[in-house]
């Protein structure tokens, strides 16, 4: 099975399984009262790029890696093989094989580039469903549960801690778990490792509102990602998220998050996600 064909078939897995990792808001810095519930069913999209990158960690690096080095090594041992017998000059040996490798990398790199670029035009994006509850638990306090179908369970809540005429502001805490699992590839007998992540996040949500059936919404977030694939990974990301209400004891949420990798092992993560909640 070719490369493109093997990310291809990752794609299609995920896609009816877990996209992305999901980040997303869906509440305003309201809120709700003790005793309401709030019931979403919510769908998110990703960029397909975007998608494999955030669940198969770090893949364009490792990839472009593993092929530059390959490369590398080869030029480098064939320039050397070429040229000790002719010259007899252990320095311009060694410059020779230099200069080789560095041709090497630069071709395999813009090559690699332009057949992953291929791949992620092949799959424009994935996507994901969520069931979401949320609960008033006390004065100024919720709690939520979100599950993913076939993929990541997580808990959080937030405490509301101002409201001053039209504007409230709260701060939560996420948790989202995920253990992983293996799949067949389509089409053939390999089996991919879809890795697991831990998500610990913290929000700080800001809302206007001026009706109680529409509010805008502005929720940076910090989150702390493990993934546990062939090796052990931790992101630190910074995730902020725009978006609506529309409605009140039944409507819809829409927002984009970005995520941008602030530090960890994956510094060049980075992902756009939009979502969309139909809730009641």
């Amino acid at each position: 099975m070719s490369r493109h064909s093997y990310l291809i078939s990752i794609f299609a897995i995920l896609s009816l399984s877990i996209g992305c990792a999901n980040l997303s808001t869906m509440s305003t810095g309201r809120a709700l009262k003790p005793g309401e519930g709030r019931f979403h069913f919510a769908f998110m999209v990703s960029p397909g790029k975007d998608s494999l990158n955030s669940v198969l960690p770090n893949f364009e690096t490792q990839l472009t890696n593993t092929a530059v080095n390959t490369a590398s090594d080869a030029a480098s041992n064939a320039a050397g093989n070429a040229t000790s017998n002719a010259t007899g000059n252990a320095t311009a040996d060694q410059t020779i094989k230099e200069k080789a490798a560095e041709k090497a990398k630069a071709e395999a790199s813009q090559k690699l580039s332009k057949e992953l670029d291929k791949v992620a035009d092949k799959i424009p994006a994935t996507g994901g469903l969520e069931l979401i509850y949320q609960k008033g638990l006390f004065e100024n306090f919720d709690m939520e549960l979100r599950l993913r179908l076939i993929g990541p369970i997580s808990l959080g809540g937030k405490y509301q801690f101002l409201e001053w005429k039209n504007i409230a502001t709260a701060a939560g805490l996420q948790v989202g778990y995920w253990p992983g699992l293996e799949q067949k590839i389509p089409g053939g007998d390999e089996k991919v490792k879809i890795p697991g992540i831990l998500d610990v996040g913290i929000p700080i949500i800001a809302s206007y509102h001026p009706a109680n059936w529409f509010g805008i919404y502005v929720a940076p977030k910090y989150v702390m990602r493990k993934i546990s694939h062939e090796n052990n990974y931790t992101l630190h990301i910074l995730a902020p998220t725009v978006g609506f209400q529309l409605g009140d004891g039944f409507g819809l949420f829409a927002e984009i998050t970005a995520q941008k990798a602030i530090g960890g092992d994956m510094k060049d993560y980075k992902a756009l996600q939009g979502n969309i909640s139909l809730f009641f």
